[in-house]
């Protein structure tokens, strides 16, 4: 049962990868389709590190990957999508995963410092006696 639970953690990566083999090659510039895999995979890898060391439970499907799937599929049925088309969808994606990344971070960081009652890169002035 454990190795089961555990290995279900691993079905949204597993779909991001899928989702990368989907666009075909020669839809996109490979530069593209790195950058918004590597952006996805970076956001759902910092929730699975965060949520485990707090022990907090992990969904089984992210709905981060969401965006970049729907997209993959897009590309890869669409014939009517262009090259420029394809590349212009993966980009609005790596600004949308970087806006992402960057405000679960700012909430987690948030979050954190409140619960553990510390400022974050400041250092707290002694409260006199």
């Amino acid at each position: 049962k454990q190795q089961v639970n555990a290995l279900s953690k691993l079905a949204t990566p597993f779909a991001l990868c899928v989702g990368g083999f989907l666009i075909p090659p020669t839809s996109v510039r490979t530069r593209y389709l790195s950058v918004t895999m590597g952006l996805a995979f970076s956001l759902i890898t910092k929730k699975m590190i965060v949520y485990g060391m707090a022990k907090m439970a992990f969904a089984v499907v992210q709905w981060d990957a969401v965006p970049f799937l729907l997209a993959a599929v897009w590309i890869r049925c669409d014939d009517r999508l262009t090259r420029e088309g394809a590349d212009f969808v993966l980009g609005v994606l790596c600004f949308w995963y970087t806006w992402r990344m960057l405000r679960w971070i700012n909430l987690t960081i948030d979050q954190i410092c409140d619960r553990l009652d510390i400022h974050c890169f400041t250092i707290k002035k002694r409260k006199q006696l």
